[in-house]
């Protein structure tokens, strides 16, 4: 996002109420150098659905452009 700011926004998602880790990629988390107990604490899972923010980070929503109810749209 900041290599090609003109395709993402800066965005807060909603926060998710009651999240559930149903599923856990280890190997994936390993790749990314994350902690998989970590990732299924509270802080772990407040991280995978947005709700805990690394200081270094900042949150971002994909920004795209196109056709919708027959005309172009530049920013759906």
């Amino acid at each position: 996002a900041g290599e090609l700011p003109e395709l993402a926004v800066q965005w807060k998602a909603e926060e998710a109420p009651e999240p559930q880790l149903l599923v856990l990629n280890e190997p994936l988390a390993a790749d990314l150098g994350l902690d998989p107990a970590w990732l299924r604490s509270r802080d772990g899972l407040g991280l995978l659905v947005g709700a805990l923010i690394p200081s270094d980070a900042t949150p971002v929503a994909q920004a795209y452009a196109g056709h919708q109810f027959g005309g172009f749209q530049p920013r759906l």
